[in-house]
């Protein structure tokens, strides 16, 4: 992000807003940049999140964080104000294996069929009826005279 971006979350960081960041490829982030961007989420999958932090061999799974532990690395983004999400979620085991590295939110199809929005729901996002009047009045105002 620039410099224009960044004022930008700045303002509406300003108004309350909070701000995730999702489709994570690598947990080697700069954790500090992520909080002065004022994220507050951190959706990552959870085969990434057991790959990385639990499926290692000697080796470090983070090098920025050679010294962090994989139980640790929750604790470490809470300390820069980011929680950590578990997506894709869709066996048990992967649930163990998530709480077993303190990650307390996760979504994904274990937690419930993915299903279509309700009528009513769609019904209370559509615009106020005089709006769609009188933008059908006003195109049709434009096409008449052109």
């Amino acid at each position: 992000r620039g410099a224009v971006e960044a004022r930008n979350m700045a303002k509406l960081a300003d108004l309350g807003f909070r701000f995730s960041i999702d489709k994570v490829q690598t947990l080697d982030l700069d954790f500090a940049d992520l909080q002065r961007s004022d994220v507050k989420f951190m959706k990552v999958s959870a085969d990434l999140l057991i790959e990385t932090l639990l499926d290692t061999d000697s080796a470090s799974a983070l090098p920025a964080l050679r010294d962090i532990s994989a139980a640790d690395f929750a604790g470490v983004t809470r300390r820069y104000g980011i929680e950590l999400i578990a997506e894709k979620c869709e066996s048990e085991r992967q649930i163990v294996d998530i709480l077993e590295l303190d990650i307390s939110m996760g979504q994904g199809h274990l937690f419930g069929e993915p299903r279509a929005i309700k009528e009513a729901v769609l019904a209370e996002t559509d615009p106020p009826a005089d709006f769609i009047r009188s933008t059908l009045r006003s195109a049709d105002q434009r096409r008449r005279f052109g």
